[in-house]
Order: C-alpha cells, then structure tokens, then sequence
C-alpha cells in the first residue's frame, strides 16, 4: 500500500527554515539588510524553488513507493535508484533556479564558485535529508503496523469464529487499487528483495508488505507458511512428496517454478496441517 505521509506541518516550516539557509548562507548580510526590499524578493523567490524541489522530491519517493516499495531487508536498489532521481531532479531545479534568478532578477549577482561551493551542495545535502527523513517516517508507520498485526489475533478471535468480518489485501496497480480477499489468494512468495501474491486465477502482483505480516492477517485462513519465501493456502498445494533428506518438495498450482521445500523441522507440522 502507498505509504501515507503526515508530513504537511513539516513542509510549512522546513521550507521556510531551507529557505532561509539557502538565502544567506554564505553572505555577509546585516540585520537591518534582512529586511531590505533585494534580501526580501530573494526569500521570496527562494522560498517558491524550495516549495517545488521539496513537493518534486516527495513525488519521486511516494512514485518509488508504489513502484519499488521498502522491505525490511535488503533495500540498495530503491536507496540508488531514489538517490539518483532525486539528486538529478535538485540539479535541474538549481539550473532552473540558477538561470531564472539572473533573468528575472539582474541585481541578484550571483558568482559560479558561491554556487558550487555553498547553494549546490546545500542542496544536495538537503535533498539527501529528505530522503533519510521519509525513509524515517515509513520505518514508524511499519512499526506501528506490526504492533497492531501482533495485537490483532488475540483481539479477533471472536470474530475471526463468526466471520463476520473477512480481511482484505491492498494491492495497487498504476492508479487503481485492488482488493484481494484470503479467498482469491493462492500464496505468496518472496523473490529478489521483493514479494508477490499470487491470485487462484495465476495472476501475480507486487505485495507492499511483509510476508510476516501477511501471514498474520491470513492466520485463520488455512495459510501455511512452507518456508522463508513462501506462504501458501491449502488448496494451492496440488502435491508433495518426501526426499531422502526428509524435507518435503512442494508442487503449487498455479504453478510456481524453482524447487520449492519445505524444511524437514516443518515437515511433520506441515503433514499434519494437511490431513486435519
């Protein structure tokens, strides 16, 4: 699911905040020139660049989000992809900035060497910030959601008997968002940093959360989970059988490919679970 962002107060006061360190790092400015009319179209002019690197930034994150979602392991692939789209998209503003600033304002003389060596790199390292702080916002909400997740099976018992309430799977796809109840799913797998599900129809869609926190919301849903990288329903396993190493392989209909095992610690369990 698309992480949320509670993070409109954090904008209204950190572009002003940017804004102001952007403006007179790097000056020798007095307290009287703050506010002369140059210093005040500066902040201005300013503080309308900063508002769009920062919404642009946020737009690029909440993109890979949705495209290329955090996991709990190994995340090198989302941290380089956002660095370079985020650190391009600042150096396009900076040129974009660099270039309107001298047109719209002559007496803003701005010197090359101030810009490399004070509002550029300012910039990035902001930018860089950004990151680490939305990457800190998503690391809370998660928390709280397997906080809720450990609370949440000895809260429903009583409903989870009844039925009365049936949970539902968000999956995004593009701008649409569907709804996956335990009984359209077969199983899911994790694969290269990343996890699917797998629907009865065979289709496959990119998964935003944890497999573990998957196998908590479908705990009562004959759900069983095979291995590290694999959580399946009953009727998803069309056959198995015992190797000599006393694991169990696993075929899955639909048909998953690799060589699917379940570890012989399980194995009895796992037995078990299918002949109730």
């Amino acid at each position: 699911m698309q992480a949320v962002y509670q993070d409109r107060n954090y904008i209204l006061l950190g572009i002003f905040f940017i804004t102001f360190v952007m403006t007179l790092v790097g000056t020798d400015h007095s307290i009287k020139e703050l506010f002369s009319p140059i210093i005040l179209k500066k902040l201005c002019f300013n503080y309308l660049f900063v508002g769009a690197a920062w919404l642009g930034i946020r737009t690029i994150i909440i993109y890979f989000d949705s495209r290329l979602p955090w996991q709990k392991g190994n995340n090198r692939r989302r941290w380089g992809f956002q660095i370079v789209a985020t650190f391009v998209f600042t150096s396009l503003i900076s040129l974009l900035s660099l270039y309107t600033r001298t047109f719209f304002i002559p007496e803003w003389k701005a010197f090359p060497k101030t810009i490399l060596l004070t509002d550029y790199p300012l910039s990035l390292l902001f930018t860089l910030g950004f990151s680490f702080l939305y990457y800190h916002w998503w690391s809370k909400r998660e928390v709280v959601q397997v906080q809720e997740a450990t609370l949440r099976p000895a809260e429903s018992v009583p409903l989870a008997k009844n039925r009365t309430m049936t949970p539902t799977i968000s999956i995004k796809k593009g701008k649409k968002v569907l709804l996956l109840t335990p009984e359209d799913i077969a199983y899911a797998f994790r694969m290269d940093d990343f996890n699917y599900i797998v629907t009865q129809a065979g289709e496959k869609h990119l998964l935003d959360s944890s497999l573990n926190t998957l196998e908590q919301e479908l705990a009562t849903y004959d759900f069983f989970r095979l291995n590290r990288q694999l959580l399946a329903r009953r009727t998803a396993i069309k056959s198995f059988q015992i190797l000599p190493n006393r694991h169990l392989q696993v075929v899955l209909q639909p048909e998953l490919a690799g060589n699917l095992l379940v570890n012989k610690n399980k194995a009895a369990t796992f037995k078990q679970w299918m002949n109730p």
